[in-house]
């Protein structure tokens, strides 16, 4: 058993993001993360390697993904997939802290 303090957290965008590895191990050709956002935050992500898939699950609140500057909203519940090498931001726009998985899945080589 793993406690959640012993998963790595990484606090970005001054603060108002965290980041959590999903699992306390990695998992070959697959990446899992969960987020929260506080609202009105904005997490820039970063182009995943040629060929993966992204996979943006909105757990809690709301969440709106831009791909070349065109936006994507989704509400909780909602999945959105898309090739991982664009680049990419996410933005909390709802008036609550919102929760996120991604899965980002490498094309084997």
């Amino acid at each position: 058993m793993f406690k959640s303090k012993d998963i790595p957290k990484l606090i970005k965008s001054s603060g108002s993001v965290e980041v959590y590895k999903l699992l306390p191990q990695a998992i070959s050709g697959v990446s899992l993360e969960r987020f929260e956002m506080q609202s009105n935050s904005l997490l820039k992500g970063i182009p995943h390697q040629k060929g993966s898939t992204e996979y943006l699950v909105c757990i809690q609140g709301s969440i709106s993904i831009y791909l070349a500057g065109s936006p994507f909203h989704l509400d909780k519940g909602d999945v959105f997939v898309f090739e991982g090498d664009q680049a990419h931001s996410y933005k909390n726009n709802g008036s609550i802290k919102n929760s996120a998985i991604s899965v980002i899945v490498l094309k084997s080589v």
